[in-house]
């Protein structure tokens, strides 16, 4: 039963993306970039908050009472959003929601879409840095008890700033991408992240390792909204939930890679060797991006 609750909620988390990810997009046209990377920092913040926040409950509270606790944040954003969202939006969202599209419609919009090389090639792009992150929190843990030798209080910390790069990066990432296109912000993103994975096996435990993770996630989580903004850039606004659809499941299939082949090259090769990996589908992932063109903007009105 437990697994059946948690598989519908990691289904409603979902769901709740491309839904959200299109309506910003439409409704901050002309600054997505700064948009969805508010929203990714919100993201961020419950990341880091969340751990904090059932740790303190549990210490009051069986694990039961504290989920039912955890459960009641989105019950009351649910409502929120219920009650201002629509009022609030621009006329030519609702009159777009209220026609809504036919399956014939719908269908040849879906085509183009997974006909478009650049839209599939970002998406597998961001697929690969998908794949990086996940493994870094993965094998990352790993890496500090059995590498470097690192206690509770460095894996702890390590961990934490990896999150707090990001949330300080994220909206400057999102402005600049607003400025300067979004082409190279991500091109510059992947390309430090890439030598920072490179250069982490020779930083060894101390406070030159958690500064380097530091700047990963200041380059590594900051690009995520931008990646999202490029692909809405590129598809008219009524395809933006099945494009973001798309790029999910891109990093959903990919990501499921990781541990499987991260796994085994961990015990053939060795943790370290898990980095050099990592480096390289990031580097893949940085090749994809300058064989691409530059930014193109088709949709953002």
């Amino acid at each position: 039963m437990l697994v059946a609750v948690v598989a519908v909620m990691s289904t409603a988390t979902n769901l709740w993306h491309p839904p959200a990810l299109s309506y910003l997009s439409e409704q901050f046209a002309k600054t997505r970039g700064y948009a969805l990377s508010i929203h990714a920092l919100g993201a961020s913040l419950g990341d880091m908050l969340a751990p904090l926040a059932a740790g303190m409950m549990l210490l009051t509270f069986d694990w039961r009472n504290t989920a039912l606790l955890a459960a009641l944040p989105a019950i009351v954003i649910a409502a929120l959003i219920g009650a201002m969202l629509r009022p609030n939006a621009p006329a030519a969202v609702l009159a777009s929601q209220s026609r809504g599209l036919g399956i014939t419609e719908y269908a040849q919009g879906l085509l183009a879409v997974l006909r478009d090389r650049v839209v599939l090639s970002i998406c597998t792009m961001s697929a690969l840095r998908s794949m990086t992150q996940n493994g870094l929190i993965m094998f990352l843990p790993l890496y500090l008890v059995n590498v470097a030798g690192a206690g509770p209080a460095t894996i702890g910390l390590t961990l934490a700033v990896l999150q707090v790069g990001g949330v300080i990066a994220t909206p400057l990432a999102g402005i600049w991408s607003d400025r300067a296109g979004r082409r190279s912000v991500v091109m510059a993103g992947l390309t430090a992240s890439t030598l920072i994975i490179f250069s982490l096996n020779f930083l060894g435990s101390g406070l030159a390792f958690v500064f380097g993770i530091s700047l990963l996630g200041f380059a590594l989580f900051a690009i995520r909204p931008v990646v999202q903004s490029w692909v809405m850039d590129l598809v008219p606004p009524h395809m933006a939930g099945s494009a973001t659809s798309l790029m999910f499941g891109t990093q959903s299939a990919f990501s499921i890679l990781m541990p499987v082949v991260g796994g085994l090259v961990a015990d053939t090769f060795g943790l370290v060797a898990v980095f050099y990996l990592l480096g390289a589908t990031m580097l893949l992932s940085n090749t994809m991006v300058f064989a691409l063109p530059r930014d193109t903007i088709r949709f953002r009105t």
